[in-house]
Order: C-alpha cells, then structure tokens, then sequence
C-alpha cells in the first residue's frame, strides 16, 4: 500500500516479483519448523538438554540452508528475474538481492514462537509481532521515498531483523533463546550432549 501509493503500481508489480522469488522455498523451512515441533515441545518435559540442542539444529539448518539460497540470489539476481519473469521486470533485481535475506530472519520468528510458546512466554509473541509492524511503518515512510522498491526490500529485511533477532536479545525473558539462536549459527552445541 505505502509503495504504491509513494512510488506507483509498477513498482508494485516489480517488488512483488522481488518478494515472490524471495520465499520460493519458504515450503522448506516451514516443513523443518512443522517437522521439529512435536519433539521439541516433547523433550521440554523430558530431556531439557535434548529440547534446547534440538532448538540449536533447527536455527542451523534454516540460518545456512537460508544463506546457500540467499547468496546465490543475491550473486544472480539479474539472471534470476530475466529467466523466471523477462526482462520487463530487470528493474526488480535491485531489491531482490536484499529482500531475499529477510526470509532468514522471518524464519528464525517461527523457530523463534515455538521457543516462546515452549517456555510459557507467548505474550511477547505478540509484542515481538506488534514491534515489527510497527518497524516496518516507519522504515518504509522514510526508505521508500528515497530508494523506491530498494527501500521497502531494505525496510522488510530490517523489520525481520529487529522482531526476530534484536528483541531476542534485548528482552531478559528471551536471552536463553537468542543464545540457542547464536550457538546454532554458530554451530556450537549441535551434536553433542550437554554435561
């Protein structure tokens, strides 16, 4: 709507095409987040260890499956878009190597209320969501203005970035997550048993 209406329908379509190859493979996260659910809310009461290294495997798995996908858009977004869609829509290629970046943070909110839920804090989930509508508001009011269907690419990867990672870390209640979120980027604790 803020596009559009700052900018004109074809930057619409042409961020559209940006957003729609961004989350191409979103089925392949979702699967892994659906997959993961039942044994992690499971081993909550069972096996605390099991329940906090099966958390740090699922945001490895999504952060690097993420960053092979991510990086070869972002390398290849000219020939991304000529092939998939022409080359009436080249122009999206400039947002689409940033806007497919933020579908690894929009993952990590996923990973990120299964971990609020698990922990009988699913208040903030809503607080979490709230504060990146709100991010997303303002960061589009000042970046689409100056950089067109680049700012509001740049806006929706911002927005990801704070609801999905900075309150995870900004929140005390949430730290525990955000340090299971860094270990598995990491790759620290994925396999082997805590003592």
């Amino acid at each position: 709507i803020m596009l559009k209406s700052m900018v004109g329908s074809s930057a619409v379509a042409l961020y559209s095409a940006s957003v729609t190859l961004a989350s191409a493979l979103s089925m392949i996260p979702s699967s892994l987040v659906e997959g993961f659910r039942p044994e992690i809310m499971d081993q909550k009461t069972k096996d605390e260890s099991l329940y906090r290294r099966r958390f740090r495997q699922l945001y490895a798995v999504i952060f690097w499956s993420s960053v092979c996908y991510c990086t070869m858009i972002t390398l290849f977004p000219q020939f991304v878009i000529s092939l998939l869609y022409g080359q009436k829509y080249i122009d999206a290629s400039s947002s689409l190597a940033l806007v497919v970046w933020y579908s690894t943070f929009s993952y990590f909110g996923s990973v990120n209320n299964m971990y609020m839920v698990a922990e009988k804090k699913a208040h903030w989930v809503q607080i979490t969501t709230t504060v990146g509508a709100l991010s997303n508001i303002a960061l589009n009011a000042v970046l689409i203005p100056k950089l067109g269907i680049v700012g509001a690419a740049l806006a929706s990867l911002l927005t990801q970035f704070v609801a999905n990672f900075v309150m995870m870390w900004l929140v005390p209640g949430l730290r525990p997550g955000f340090q299971l979120m860094i270990e598995g980027i990491t790759l620290r604790k994925i396999f082997k048993k805590e003592k």
